[in-house]
């Protein structure tokens, strides 16, 4: 049996990753084929056609396996409060955006406040074709498979949408510790340059 395992890139090489995929293997046995895009993320010729076809790639390898395991992406308490820290020590920075912009911060706030977890563009993308073509669809909830039936909606617009891009400078800088990732040129200088 081949297993699609979708996730977002945001766990690639991470212990969640590695405890997912545990995990499928003890709930599906562990003579399951887990097939990983992040392992074809690595050849640059997957790359390079994924860059111009987009996830049409992809849904190729959905194809080929027999069902899809899907995990949202868990928002971990130390980066909420890192986050919301953040916005809080720099708001006054806010008067210089935009409304829309400023508008995007508060959504982003909202999210990260709120959710436990998050569902990323790719990942709707993946779930929602694998439903389309008749593929069994499975959560990855805790330590269990929950069977999925329905469309997944993302909590973003697209992977180049600001609040998309906002939560990956967030989530580099926290796991770099380099904040400087977000204050140089000036605190929200990614959404400045939108503005």
């Amino acid at each position: 049996m081949r297993i699609y395992y979708s996730h977002p890139k945001w766990t690639y090489y991470t212990e969640d990753e590695e405890r997912a995929i545990k995990t499928i293997k003890r709930c599906l046995g562990d003579e399951v084929e887990i097939v990983n895009p992040r392992d074809y993320d690595e050849n640059p010729d997957f790359a390079l056609q994924k860059k111009y076809e987009g996830l049409s790639v992809c849904f190729k390898l959905v194809d080929q396996t027999d069902c899809v395991v899907f995990q949202r992406f868990r928002i971990p308490n130390r980066f909420r409060k890192y986050v919301l820290d953040y916005l809080k020590r720099y708001q006054s920075h806010e008067d210089l955006l935009e409304d829309e912009m400023r508008n995007l911060l508060d959504e982003f706030q909202q999210i990260i406040a709120r959710k436990r977890h998050v569902v990323t563009p790719g990942v709707a993308k993946e779930v929602n074709y694998a439903l389309e073509t008749g593929k069994p669809v499975y959560e990855l909830v805790g330590s269990k498979l929950k069977a999925r039936v329905k469309r997944l909606e993302s909590d973003f617009n697209g992977p180049y949408d600001p609040l998309y891009k906002t939560f990956s400078l967030f989530l580099k800088a926290y796991r770099k510790t380099n904040i400087i990732l977000l204050l140089y040129p000036s605190p929200f200088w990614w959404l400045k340059e939108q503005s």
